[in-house]
């Protein structure tokens, strides 16, 4: 049969309950210690994790700010790259532009070498001529140019051809022929400022074509083909020397033999630079 808890045999004696006090001041007193224990473990434990976090906080600072320099660099050295990118392709175009200008330069060196060995040809063949002072051979304007003095040809004021004219040009056509239809010759007609004092021509540009017309149909005469020969005038605008001397004004009475150039062995560059820029037409205004 169970008991009640008010059963007076469970009670305790009462000579024995004096003990209960001490027991429950150990007891509070060990309640006491533990808590106190606890709490200085929680603050100790919260202090290292409080020197965790702000360690750890000074290292988040420190990758960060080392982060920054290292995009900072990044950023500069990609304007760098960007900036020798730039400079290598205005270099790569720079050696374009120069290797061009070398080939055209080779070209050009090679033209000249060519036209220079036509004129020490030519010189041999003239040499004889030049020797008696009868014509003389040089480059001018890049051209070839064989000069003949009016005293050779004709006499003052007329363009009639004098015996050693015709003689003097029938030596030069003979050297000429050679060319064949190589070259295209320009005969030119020059004389100097002095007006002409009566007679059948009105100006010195009339007689210098007069002239030049009167030597091309005697080479021709003499074999030159006519298709290769052009006759032009050029009066007293196109001087050697001064007119202010009598020896200038004999050098600028002449007449030249110039050789036109042979496109088909000119530097592609000059050809292209002679030839006329090509435009659009300009599109008609609608109405």
């Amino acid at each position: 049969m169970a008991r009640s808890y008010d059963d007076p045999s469970l009670a305790l004696p009462p000579k024995r309950r004096p003990w209960l006090a001490p027991t429950l001041v150990v007891l509070s007193l060990g309640a006491a210690g533990g808590a106190g224990y606890g709490a200085y473990k929680y603050r100790k434990e919260n202090h290292a994790a409080t020197s965790e976090l702000e360690k750890l906080r000074g290292e988040h600072n420190t990758s960060s700010a080392a982060l920054g320099k290292q995009t900072a660099l990044a950023t500069d050295l990609e304007g760098q790259l960007k900036s020798c990118r730039t400079d290598l392709n205005a270099q790569a175009s720079e050696l374009g532009d120069t290797q061009k200008k070398l080939t055209d330069l080779e070209q050009e060196t090679a033209a000249t070498k060519e036209m220079l060995d036509d004129l020490k040809a030519m010189t041999a063949r003239f040499q004889k001529m030049i020797d008696a002072g009868k014509l003389e051979v040089s480059i001018r304007r890049g051209k070839m140019v064989v000069k003949l003095p009016e005293a050779i040809l004709f006499d003052s004021g007329s363009a009639d051809l004098s015996k050693d004219g015709r003689d003097a040009l029938g030596e030069v056509a003979q050297i000429l022929r050679y060319l064949g239809n190589r070259r295209r010759l320009t005969i030119a007609g020059h004389t100097v400022t002095i007006p002409i004092a009566g007679g059948k021509f009105h100006s010195n540009w009339e007689l210098s074509a007069a002239r030049a017309v009167v030597v091309t149909e005697a080479l021709v005469s003499k074999g030159v083909k006519a298709y290769n020969l052009v006759a032009a005038g050029f009066g007293p605008h196109d001087p050697v020397a001064s007119n202010a001397s009598k020896a200038g004004r004999q050098k600028n009475r002449r007449i030249e033999i110039i050789l036109e150039p042979d496109l088909g062995k000119a530097p592609k560059a000059a050809v292209a630079s002679a030839q006329p820029a090509k435009t659009k037409p300009k599109a008609a205004a609608k109405k």
